[in-house]
């Protein structure tokens, strides 16, 4: 197909290697940073306007949901961003179980043991659910409340609804139910933790749970400010947040809990493993009946006496942690992280920070206010033009594959709905499968040279080596240069509707200008370059030497130099 292009795909492929997988943040002027940004970007219109452009709600919907389509991206333009979201955070929840019980995936009375059926479930809904935002929500909580079920993926499913159905509520209530899940229970250890017994050789409960809470599930290591700095002490250093003996003492808290099936004399599992998604249960006799201290902060309950319940120890833990001043600025710069920006300025941190603190209505942790403040910010919908050097994030690797089968259209393949389990691995990225509790990637995390010389983030770029910046690149050959609507059933690869796109491409075959402009704003969000666009263009003209074979190979052929340029990684 692209045999007499040699030139352009290894001009396009260098390209990819090199740069499309780096940091949209760098050390480059910002005039060179600026050509990123299409002349229309640039004109800043009154605030009254009355119509989004077609670039800026694309834009927009690349941050909060799993891809544009076209007719979603007119639609927007047409409304207001704030009314979009009011109507996301109004619809119902597209819960994964349901959706493969429908599908023929799932069964409620068997365990699933493989990843196909649970990767193409989140594929459908990725794919076609209308809660985009909740779905979006969903899997960027899934990075930060880590679990990883490789085994048995029904209780993975389980786990994964719950994020689902709490993305928009009281971030408290939310950290309760994730807490009490037996999967989460199961992966970091508070599922039958049990209080020191020397009689059973248990020296000290299991401190797993306790460290992570902290760590990673709400106030991180060091204290912050309300904008998500560190504070330092006299000598200009951070201060802890906690020490091993704030972990000690939260491992206490969480003893005495376990699965609603174990037995109560034995606190074991009988008959094997069953994976309920109902709560853990708390067993008394397993819980630590002493005093407890917890985290000392200004109006903290610090103390817990003796002889409370398990439940009343947990409720008063989660409550302390809930109240930490660390937890608003922490969630929220993850949050716009994961949605917006790898470095979001201080204010930016501080203004969502300060909706987690008070929603305005006196409430303290509501997600779907965060949610929609970070979306809605200045900085989000204008930091591409304001902080051009600074502003934007490289795309996680699931998230450019479903931009990319949004914008085109895939046709259902069964139980390979979505990548192969191969181009998985490709990818190095699936929701609820990373390596550690610590994510795919951490959120602190600085790539080595002009990036950390500047003390600019980039944490996707933490999946990158050698080897993975090749092995993704294939993967997205496979996604857009392989697949096409007449595949036989059985095929690795995804379907895509190349059929949608067919009436763009001109009969004569030549200067699919059309096609490009309408991949470009789905894809890219407007932002190709002339130069791109040109080359895109030429690859078609009358003196090339390539004479395409039908429509779909152009598609094909245009969307497989899309994926595979820099600007297809670049989110701003």
């Amino acid at each position: 197909m692209l045999i007499n292009t040699k030139k352009m795909i290894v001009t396009f492929a260098t390209m990819a290697f090199t740069f499309s997988f780096m940091p949209v943040a760098s050390a480059q002027s910002p005039t060179k940073t600026a050509t990123l940004v299409p002349v229309i970007n640039l004109l800043l219109e009154d605030s009254g306007r009355e119509k989004i452009e077609l670039e800026e709600a694309a834009r927009f919907l690349i941050q909060a949901s799993y891809g544009p389509t076209y007719d979603e991206i007119v639609s927007l333009s047409n409304s207001s961003y704030e009314a979009w979201i009011d109507q996301q955070l109004s619809l119902p929840a597209t819960m994964h179980m349901d959706t493969g019980i429908r599908l023929g995936f799932f069964d409620r009375n068997r365990v699933v043991k493989t990843s196909t059926k649970r990767h193409a479930v989140w594929n459908s809904i990725a794919m076609d659910a209308p809660d985009q935002l909740r779905q979006r929500m969903a899997f960027a909580l899934s990075q930060i409340f880590v679990i990883n079920d490789q085994a048995y993926h029904t209780a993975a499913t389980h786990y994964y609804d719950l994020l689902v159905d709490n993305a928009f509520v009281n971030y408290r209530d939310l950290l309760e139910k994730v807490t009490l899940s037996g999967s989460m229970g199961a992966f970091l250890g508070m599922a039958g933790n049990q209080r020191a017994n020397e009689n059973l050789n248990i020296l000290r409960p299991d401190e797993n749970f306790a460290r992570e809470v902290l760590q990673l599930f709400s106030i991180g290591l060091v204290q912050l400010k309300l904008d998500g700095t560190a504070k330092l002490d006299k000598n200009g250093k951070t201060i802890p947040t906690y020490s091993q003996s704030e972990i000690e003492e939260f491992a206490k808290v969480f003893t005495g809990w376990h699965f609603n099936y174990v037995s109560r004399a034995t606190f074991q599992l009988p008959g094997g493993p069953r994976f309920d998604p109902a709560p853990m249960l708390a067993f008394q006799m397993y819980h630590d009946q002493g005093s407890k201290r917890l985290l000392a902060f200004p109006g903290a309950k610090q103390n817990l006496p003796a002889n409370q319940s398990a439940e009343k120890d947990l409720e008063d833990a989660l409550d302390n942690i809930f109240n930490h001043p660390n937890v608003g600025p922490f969630i929220s710069k993850q949050l716009i992280q994961r949605f917006v920006t790898s470095n979001p300025s201080p204010a930016y941190v501080r203004r969502i920070a300060s909706v987690f603190n008070d929603n305005g209505k006196n409430v303290r942790g509501d997600l779907g206010a965060v949610i929609k403040a970070i979306l809605l910010d200045v900085e989000a919908r204008k930091g591409h033009i304001t902080n051009p050097v600074t502003f934007g994030k490289m795309k996680e690797p699931i998230l450019k594959a479903t931009a990319l089968w949004r914008a085109v259209g895939f046709l259902f393949h069964g139980e390979f709905a979505g990548p192969s389990h191969r181009n998985l691995i490709f990818l190095k990225q699936f929701p609820l499968q990373a390596r550690s509790v610590f994510n795919f990637y951490r959120p602190d995390h600085s790539p080595s040279g002009k990036l950390a010389q500047n003390g600019l983030l980039s944490p996707e770029s933490q999946l990158l080596d050698i080897a993975s910046v090749i092995s993704m690149g294939s993967a997205f050959t496979d996604f857009s240069f392989f697949a096409h609507h007449e595949l036989e059933p059985g095929s690795i690869y995804l379907p895509i509707d190349t059929l949608s796109l067919l009436p763009f491409v001109p009969d004569n075959l030549l200067r699919p200008e059309e096609l490009i402009d309408r991949l470009d704003l789905m894809l890219l969000a407007g932002t190709m370059p002339s130069e791109m666009r040109t080359e895109l263009l030429n690859l078609y003209g009358q003196n090339t030497g390539y004479i395409p074979q039908s429509k779909r190979h152009v598609v094909n052929d245009i969307l497989y130099l899309i994926m595979l340029s820099p600007y297809s990684s670049v989110q701003r």
